[in-house]
């Protein structure tokens, strides 16, 4: 069995709004909504909440945020890129098979990229960013042609070049992961987030997280 993740950044240095905006977008959901980190300073995870949110302090410029599995994430994204004028990224990884992304700007999806389209075999069916991916390839790598991806993601990061981009977009891997993760550190993401989802966190240890740079403001629950 491959790895998995899914996790949601906000181009900025202001965890308390994010927190603010997370809190009142599960209010719009559920009435018995609470932040939870001080009761639960070791992360567990608990399955009968029906949201929950994780918070990251500021790292390089980005807001980290895990939902638990069942949680409509891309929808967060539309909502607090709606209200603030800041890009989101959402990421998946589907078993080490497949990645993508998601890169929202006011409230909607400008950039979308999922390798199964251009790498999957029809024999599995991939859901991700609210969709499910159930036919085979449809897109030549070879002929695949990365420059619109780049003009949205060159706005997020001066390390892009056109030509890595279409590198990493195009290549297959065994572990989807070790194309996952260096795209994520060219926007200055944490390499953590490439295999972890809220879900499995509890495999890691404050110690580990901390060494990481890793940490934790808000824990948002409804249950």
């Amino acid at each position: 069995m491959g790895n998995f993740s899914k996790s949601l950044h906000v181009r900025t240095s202001d965890s308390t709004k994010i927190s603010n905006l997370v809190q009142e977008y599960l209010l719009q959901i559920d009435e018995h909504v609470e932040d939870v980190i001080e009761e639960y300073p070791d992360i567990t995870y608990d399955e009968d909440y029906s949201a929950a949110i994780l918070i990251s302090q500021p790292t390089n410029g980005w807001v980290g945020l895990l939902c638990n599995l069942m949680f409509e994430d891309h929808l967060l994204a539309e909502f607090i890129t709606q209200k603030l004028n800041v890009p989101a990224i959402l990421f998946t990884l589907e078993d080490s098979d497949f990645w993508g992304y998601q890169l929202y700007e006011n409230g909607i999806p400008i950039d979308e990229y999922n390798s199964y389209e251009l790498f999957g075999s029809g024999q599995q069916n991939v859901y991700s960013f609210g969709q499910e991916f159930d036919s085979p390839k449809t897109i030549d790598p070879t002929a695949y042609d990365c420059t619109p991806h780049f003009e949205n993601l060159k706005k997020l990061s001066v390390d892009f070049t056109e030509e890595h981009l279409q590198s990493l977009l195009t290549k297959k891997n065994a572990f989807a992961e070790s194309i996952l993760v260096p795209f994520m550190k060219q926007l200055k993401i944490p390499e953590f987030y490439g295999t972890v989802m809220y879900d499995n966190l509890e495999e890691y240890t404050p110690e580990e997280l901390e060494e990481m740079n890793i940490r934790y403001e808000h824990h948002w629950v409804s249950r």
